[in-house]
């Protein structure tokens, strides 16, 4: 587990994996820990992760998947997306 605190935010990543079929499939789990008060309302939070975790299945290796947690202060709400796999073919 890596961790980068700032103030006001937290990011952390660890492997993950789920069985798929017989097989092991891995991924990365990104939780994101904010102040929502730094938002306009849950609609711009929501906003946010979607990009966030789009972004982060750009770079999230070809046979690995990513799962994006935002973790909202100071109310403790989570908000989860979906495995996003990187979608580009490597060269």
């Amino acid at each position: 587990v890596a961790l980068l605190k700032s103030p006001g935010l937290t990011v952390k990543h660890s492997e993950t994996g789920r069985f798929e079929q017989g097989y092991l499939v891995r991924g990365v789990q990104i939780e994101v820990t904010l102040d929502s008060h730094g938002f306009a309302g849950r609609g711009d939070i929501c906003l946010f992760g979607e990009m966030l975790s789009r972004f982060f299945a750009l770079y999230t290796d070809i046979y690995l998947f990513n799962r994006l947690i935002i973790i909202l202060q100071p109310t403790g709400e989570r908000l989860e997306w979906e495995e996003k796999h990187n979608r580009r073919i490597p060269g």
